[in-house]
């Protein structure tokens, strides 16, 4: 029990904080945090009419080719970037009359396009005179000299940092090539093959502009894959993506009044009108928007199959409860769920051609005999290994996860002497990237995770390094960087060499600057002012350290918060979402933990989840503000036992029959103790 001298403390605190508290809209404190203003908007959104280096001559060529009905092959990378180009420049050539072709890529190798790759592309398309390269190219001398012994021209459509002296393809539109003044360098691969598609219709074929425009929702799929800074031409891109894919989400069946009077597992009535997912197979991706307009229109059969591929991936993601809502469709969705699902794939080492398979059967097809050769006798059976490719596509996401966190478990029993900069694992490779990210995460700092045999590995970086330019500016040739400037491979030839790097990283990170207090506040900082009477001496103490900068508003005006947002966006890479913060306590909370089966509305009816499917927790302030915190039920027990926390939250809206709410994902959480704990979302 608090003595009256600490009881006295506590109130002066209390009083302290609550007189500091500010009145003014919760909007108007970020906004004047963040410095947004219109020219600062302005200036976001303004984009370059500038044209790409070598875009009329890669025209040219195109429509060479296309005038006469030679071979087009398309070749691109593995990653989802290289995915989306990939399909845009084989359905976008394919509507523009061109006869192309399009192979299916492999991870195993180098990334770069290679003579084997030239070799491998004539064997399957013996008829090709014109190669296009789509995210990939740009350092593909070798490959590009073969195809070039071989007849055939070449196309480079790439973004990647140009490292050797002259790239050697007929045509290298590259807005990061040698000596490009382009004003929006950095945008993705699968930007630069629309570029190229958009540029060729409205030259050659002005009618199949529009068509094009709909082949955008890749284009913006890519920018965001690819973390590309969400200003300029990819900030519009990425908003008409989210657009094309509300317009491909097909329609659901719906629960009906007849459902809760059905005999087996009749549903309760507040699942009237909700989506009916029982059947999955009833969901016909036919019935969106977006294919009642192409079905409408006539189109090249590989073009409309490249958007109804979005419209059954959609389907199998609501079938799955990956997307329980049309609100589901955002940069979240983008970032979150697409992305991962695609790039799953290469990182527990499945098959490529399921990720074509969704959108480009027929190329899959041509270039991969060996892929499911009994399912393209009829359309039924294409369908229905759309389907199936789709399912195999969140599974790989599902498993991938599960080695991620086996292999962290792994990483963090190890020994780690060149922690925190670079950490040794024995996993795949395809995962050394997402050991990266996790670790970058916690720690701030640049971070490499290499393969204590190979030392290759993948390094990501905060957006103040440049992984690329630290390496190069070294000069050491024992040490190698290739990708982008935050998310790269590196590797090294021997340990000298790492150590080497590890101690210049140190030596660069500790001559930074400390940084500004005001810098580390919150661009808006909550408090639970319903649980300010039970604070303790050292909460109390805590709590003024922290200067919150309002009460937790009321539901309304935290829906209002969330809209006014929502219309800023997108957020990401160069524009990130406001960083929110809400302190309570937890003695004063309500902490629930949810079954992913119980979130999903999975449970059959008199069923309890089992144990082991508790992974989230769902904490509801004393002030009613709902906070999900995904798989978190590790911290259960020390969340509830905490005096103080306080949460980083992402805010947006919920809607329940027909009422919308505020709701909070937790992102990080700080345990106020003696000694603070942070724990990542």
């Amino acid at each position: 029990m608090s003595t009256p001298a600490e009881q006295s403390h506590v109130l002066d605190s209390v009083i302290s904080v609550a007189l500091d508290l500010s009145t003014r809209r919760p909007f108007d404190i970020i906004r004047e945090r963040r410095g947004w203003d219109t020219t600062t908007i302005d200036q976001l959104e303004a984009s370059t009419d500038e044209a790409l280096p070598d875009l009329t001559c890669a025209v040219e060529l195109l429509h060479t080719a296309i005038s006469g009905g030679r071979t087009i092959t398309v070749l691109t990378d593995y990653d989802m970037d290289g995915v989306a180009a990939g399909i845009l420049t084989y359905a976008g050539l394919a509507e523009m009359g061109a006869n192309v072709e399009l192979v299916v890529p492999h991870y195993v190798g180098p990334r770069d396009v290679t003579a084997d790759k030239i070799d491998q592309a004539l064997t399957q398309y013996p008829t090709t005179s014109l190669i296009i390269t789509c995210d990939v190219g740009i350092n593909s001398n070798d490959g590009i000299d073969r195809a070039h012994q071989l007849g055939m021209q070449v196309i480079v459509a790439d973004h990647h940092i140009q490292d050797v002296e002259v790239c050697r393809a007929d045509a290298v539109v590259n807005p990061n090539r040698t000596g490009s003044t382009y004003p929006e360098p950095d945008i993705c691969g699968s930007q630069v093959a629309l570029h190229v598609l958009s540029a060729y219709a409205r030259t050659n074929c002005p009618d199949k502009s529009g068509a094009i425009a709909m082949l955008s929702v890749f284009g913006g799929i890519g920018g965001l894959a690819d973390v590309m800074p969400l200003r300029g031409q990819t900030r519009t891109l990425v908003r008409r993506a989210i657009g094309l894919l509300v317009l491909a989400l097909p329609e659901v069946p719906l629960y009906t009044k007849q459902d809760t009077l059905r005999e087996e597992d009749p549903i309760k009535r507040y699942q009237i009108g909700q989506w009916n997912v029982e059947d999955p197979d009833r969901i016909d991706p036919d019935t969106s928007t977006l294919m009642r307009i192409v079905n409408g229109q006539s189109h090249d059969r590989r073009y409309r199959e490249a958007l109804r591929g979005l419209s059954i991936l959609l389907s199998r993601l609501v079938a799955g409860g990956k997307v329980r809502s049309v609100d589901d469709l955002d940069v979240s969705f983008l970032g979150f769920t697409l992305t991962p699902m695609f790039n799953a794939t290469r990182r527990v080492e499945a098959d490529m051609a399921d990720s074509f398979m969704v959108f480009v059967p027929e190329a899959v097809h041509a270039s991969r005999r060996d892929y499911m050769p009994d399912v393209f006798a009829t359309a039924a059976h294409i369908a229905q290994a759309r389907r199936v490719a789709a399912d195999t596509l969140v599974t790989n996401n599902e498993t991938r996860k599960e080695i991620t966190k086996a292999a962290m478990e792994e990483l963090r029993a190890a020994e780690q002497p060149y922690a925190p900069y670079l950490w040794f694992s024995e996993a795949k490779p395809g995962v050394l990237g997402l050991l990266a990210s996790n670790l970058l995460t916690e720690t701030g700092v640049p971070t490499m995770v290499v393969s204590p045999h190979t030392l290759a590995g993948s390094a990501r970086t905060p957006a103040w390094f440049d992984m690329l330019g630290f390496v190069a500016e070294m000069n050491d040739p024992r040490l190698r960087a290739a990708g982008h400037h935050q998310a790269c491979g590196v590797g090294a030839s021997d340990l000298d060499a790492v150590a080497r790097i590890v101690s210049a990283i140190d030596e660069y990170v500790r001559s930074l600057p400390e940084p500004d207090p005001e810098d580390l506040r919150a661009d808006l900082h909550m408090m639970d002012i319903e649980s300010l009477a039970g604070l303790g001496p050292s909460a109390a103490a805590t709590l003024v350290h922290l200067q919150p900068d309002i009460p937790l508003p009321l539901a309304p005006q935290l829906v209002g918060l969330a809209q006014s947002l929502s219309e800023l966006g997108p957020f990401g890479q160069g524009f990130p979402f406001p960083d929110i913060r809400v302190t309570f306590q937890p003695t004063h909370a309500v902490v629930h933990p949810l079954s992913r089966k119980e979130d999903a509305g999975e449970l059959e009816k008199g069923t309890w989840p089992d144990p082991a499917d508790y992974k989230h927790l769902k904490i509801t302030t004393a002030h009613g503000l709902d906070l999900l915190w995904w798989n978190s039920t590790d911290h259960h027990q020390a969340l509830t036992e905490a005096s103080l926390v306080t949460a980083t939250i992402d805010l947006s809206t919920n809607q329940f029959m027909g009422n919308v709410r505020p709701q909070a994902i937790v992102s990080s959480l700080v345990i106020h103790e003696e000694e603070q704990a942070r724990v990542d979302g």
